[in-house]
């Protein structure tokens, strides 16, 4: 009896631990643990898979984490040139472009460009990226090329995993490139619009509710 009350109350203590270590996501657990607790929490980092991030909302387009930026890097926010190594597959296994093997350069695009200079997934994931991180998206066609794909490559209505890694941003605020800056100040019109439409349908629906209260 003696025996497995101990064993129960070792067993106890064990889901406690994976019980905390996974609602802290490990790593204040693991710095203010014994040694033989932080090598449990860091075997548990090691198999526990990451949770893909739903970018989209609706499924089609999940953001994992392969490998984590420091705290401190430059994010790829909205306005910057950003620097990609990227690799993009299709379901079947075909490779599409892979920037680690040969000689094929990293992609630069404009974060916050319209139209994009990639696919829809990537806008939706390089603005949550820091420099450094290294992500896996799998795209639906709709985040990626689309009902039409790129034929021949491409079949239609195809899904794409792609795999980007930030090497680097560069912001065009500070730029006095004459191409740069007329795209910052292109961005910059682009938002006040969006801005102004926004404002001007918020006051419409104020104005008919307020119609249709007057009516009653």
């Amino acid at each position: 009896p003696c025996s497995r009350l101990r064993l129960q109350k070792a067993l106890l203590r064990i889901s406690l631990l994976i019980a905390t270590a996974t609602k802290m996501r490990y790593g204040s657990l693991a710095s203010a643990s014994p040694p033989a607790v932080r090598r449990l929490v860091a075997w548990l980092a090691m198999t526990t898979p990451p949770t893909p991030l739903d970018l989209s909302g609706d499924g089609g387009c999940l953001m994992t984490t392969l490998r984590e930026p420091l705290p401190t890097a430059a994010r790829a926010s909205a306005g910057v040139y950003a620097t990609v190594r990227f690799r993009a597959a299709l379901a079947d296994g075909t490779v599409l472009h892979d920037s680690w093997e040969g000689e094929a350069p990293p992609l630069q695009v404009r974060v916050g460009a319209e139209p994009s200079d990639a696919a829809l997934g990537w806008d939706l994931a390089l603005p949550r990226m820091r420099v450094g991180q290294q992500v896996r998206l799998e795209c639906g066609p709709s985040y990626a090329y689309g009902d039409a794909g790129a034929p021949p490559l491409i079949p239609p209505s195809s899904p794409v995993t792609f795999e980007l890694e930030l090497l680097s941003v560069r912001d065009l605020m500070s730029s006095h490139n004459p191409d740069e800056v007329d795209f910052v100040e292109r961005y910059r019109e682009l938002v006040a619009t969006k801005e102004r439409a926004k404002a001007g349908r918020a006051t419409e629906g104020r104005a008919t509710e307020g119609r249709a209260t007057e009516g009653r």
